[in-house]
């Protein structure tokens, strides 16, 4: 970072995330004939009539334009300036497809590419042509746009910046990245006037006199240190100070905090904290429910749904969140919360079991999660704690309802204040382990359910693995911790039931094409651990596989179908139910020494960014047909699933009579 001291002792830093900033230029030979580029190639204009520009292989086909620089290996920060209504703002491979006007072709609509898409002030989030994330009622109304990218994390983020500097976090992605990325932009149409890449100069620099360097802390240290907020000088400012460094709010946070400089991890800091606390994606989103048994049940809508910073400590997977004033709820857990000031909270999910006897002895049952909520900043006026009761039926269930307060010398049971339809009120909470119990006067009680599928191929035979459990976030996260063990588990999504389920009820699953399911039939209750879930064995044959759930009565509750595309495709396979790892590992010998021309199958995987420019260039560089087919299977076997499967496929497309004999002779 750049330090520059003037005479008197005041000296510039640039704070948080600014000192990343990164000089960007766009490159003219990628600019569709649509687009004029200006200001040093620093802006560029969408203009009706075609420019007559040379022809050149990384032009690009649809109005789009990418930068010279690609970024790697390191930590970048830009801002984009909009004209206009509307703009859309991303990253994306040097690999990306730029011939043709498919959809594929475009930044966003694409696995090498990553996009903001801003209107208005409103922000979507595109990845592979899905809607990663939106937001809209809530935007900060700005025309420039702040973009962090932290290559070795794997985080790309975005921010609104205000006219005096302000930052304010739109949307974090977590990934991880294989090669050089090239900021891009795209600019559909006249609506979208001009982007310009702003120059980040002086005017977000915070000074002080007196030979002290404040600044907020930034990517490197975002730690809370439980009070005052003090920084030794990093590599970039290695002098003396002749004392502390001491930290406070920058440009980005200019609140009063009271004096002390409470900081959130972000996305700015995602480094290994000695192995303890390590910054990763966040499990899998909660989703809102929708049960047509009580949807006449009233639900408050006025919650901005943020995600939480997520780490794990000693195996624990923590969840945290810092917010100004408002209403909020957590796209993990469903936990909502009111507060009337900046707050920080954090929690984990609790496992049940210590306490099921004790449940058992008050005649209670679960009602929701367990979660263990510790308040670091500030209080909270309301917390609404998410529960799987189904009130559609039985609507006097509210009055059976207590909070438990799991203390460090026993429990303690609270008045609910307010019952919802799916959350449960309580007004100025004290924290400790916390979560809605349910009295068990009768077992007529309704509950929404979750159901998670999981396949496993094993040679010539499908496994499915379906759990069937009380909506529970922490369990979920559980079945997503025992999946991890199992080789070779993808989590397949299926429907919702439409409906809620009797607690303490049989299921039965069946699957017309299957030669055994175990267990016959599941209990619906809670579980203190892992849910409980049907295993099926399904010959390979080809066709769909038909599931439907039968509930006591024997009415069919539930049904889905997997297609045969899905499995093999996820599954990576190809060749009469044997497994890509499998078959290029058995015939290594035979694919180096037969393969005739290695090129268009590294083409296709490149294409895929299934593997990166530099492994292209070694396979390329060698010079006989086996020696690269050789360093092509090298960068290919260590990759996993995925990565085999579509050289496999290649393999079949391009050597179709090579791998029939090779299969053909397997059997």
């Amino acid at each position: 970072m750049k330090l520059n001291v003037d005479h008197g002792g005041e000296c510039r830093l640039k704070s948080g995330l600014r000192k990343y900033a990164c000089h960007l230029t766009l490159d003219p030979n990628t600019a569709n004939p649509n687009l004029i580029l200006s200001e040093g190639n620093r802006k560029v204009t969408r203009v009706v009539e075609d420019q007559h520009y040379e022809d050149h292989p990384d032009r690009l086909d649809h109005p789009q334009v990418l930068c010279r620089e690609g970024l790697s290996g390191g930590r970048y920060y830009w801002e984009v300036e909009r004209d206009g209504d509307g703009a859309f703002i991303g990253v994306a491979y040097k690999g990306m497809k730029r011939k043709g006007r498919e959809d594929d072709r475009r930044i966003r609509h694409n696995k090498e590419s990553w996009c903001l898409v801003c209107y208005d002030s409103a922000y979507n989030f595109y990845h592979n042509g899905v809607i990663r994330y939106s937001r809209s009622d809530t935007c900060p109304d700005s025309d420039r746009v702040g973009v962090y990218l932290d290559w070795p994390a794997g985080t790309l983020s975005f921010y609104s910046v205000s006219s005096s500097g302000t930052l304010t976090h739109l949307h974090t992605e977590h990934t991880t990245f294989t090669e050089p990325l090239y900021p891009g932009f795209i600019m559909y149409s006249s609506d979208y006037t001009s982007l310009t890449l702003c120059q980040i100069d002086d005017q977000h620099i915070q000074r002080d006199h007196g030979g002290e360097s404040w600044t907020k802390p930034g990517p490197e240290d975002t730690r809370d240190h439980g009070g005052e907020s003090c920084t030794k000088p990093g590599p970039e400012d290695t002098r003396d100070h002749g004392g502390e460094s001491c930290t406070k709010p920058g440009p980005e946070d200019t609140r009063d905090h009271g004096g002390e400089c409470c900081i959130e991890p972000g996305p700015e800091d995602t480094r290994d904290h000695g192995g303890e606390s390590c910054i990763k994606p966040g499990p899998e989103k909660w989703i809102p429910q929708s049960c047509k048994t009580c949807d006449h049940v009233e639900d408050s809508t006025h919650w901005l749904q943020i995600e939480p910073l997520t780490s794990t400590v000693q195996g624990v997977t923590m969840f945290r969140h810092r917010t100004p004033k408002g209403s909020y709820e957590c796209t993990v857990s469903g936990l909502r919360w009111l507060c009337e000031r900046d707050v920080i909270l954090k929690y984990h999910f609790r496992n049940w079991e210590p306490y099921s006897q004790l449940l058992k002895d008050m005649q209670y049952t679960q009602g929701g999660p367990l979660l263990d909520i510790t308040m670091e900043l500030g209080e909270l006026e309301e917390v609404h704690l998410p529960h799987f009761v189904c009130l559609g039926t039985n609507p006097s269930l509210r009055n059976e309802m207590k909070i438990l307060h799991v203390e460090e010398h026993g429990v303690s049971l609270e008045e609910v204040h307010e019952v919802t339809r799916f959350h449960v009120k309580i007004l100025h909470p004290k924290f400790s382990a916390i979560s809605l119990i349910l009295r068990l006067l009768s077992w007529n009680v309704d509950v929404h359910c979750e159901l998670m599928l999981y396949l496993t191929v094993m040679k010539e035979t499908l496994i499915p693995r379906l759990y069937l459990f009380p909506s529970n976030p922490g369990q979920i996260q559980a079945v997503e911790q025992q999946e991890s063990k199992f080789q070779g588990s993808k989590r397949f999504p299926i429907t919702r039931p439409e409906r809620s389920f009797k607690l303490n009820s049989y299921f039965r699953l069946n699957i017309p094409c299957s030669t055994a399911i175990n267990p016959p039939r599941i209990h619906l209750i809670q579980r203190d651990t892992t849910p409980s879930f049907f295993k099926a064995i399904v010959k390979i044959t080809g066709i769909d596989i038909e599931m439907e759930l039968f509930s006591d009565d024997e009415r069919i509750v539930w049904t889905e179908i997997v297609s045969r595309d899905e499995y093999y495709q996820n599954q990576a396979l190809t060749l009469s139910g044997i497994p890509a790892e499998e078959f290029l590992k058995k015939h290594r010998s035979e694919l180096i020494q037969g393969v005739k021309n290695p090129m268009p199958i590294a083409d296709d995987l490149l294409s895929k960014s299934m593997i990166g420019d530099e492994e292209y260039s070694r396979i390329k560089a060698e010079t006989t047909e086996q020696e690269r087919m050789r360093e092509l299977l090298n960068a290919v076997l260590p990759k996993g699933p995925e990565v085999m499967g579509a050289c496999l496929k290649a393999l079949s497309e391009h050597e179709h009579h090579l791998v029939k004999y090779l299969r053909e002779s397997s059997t």
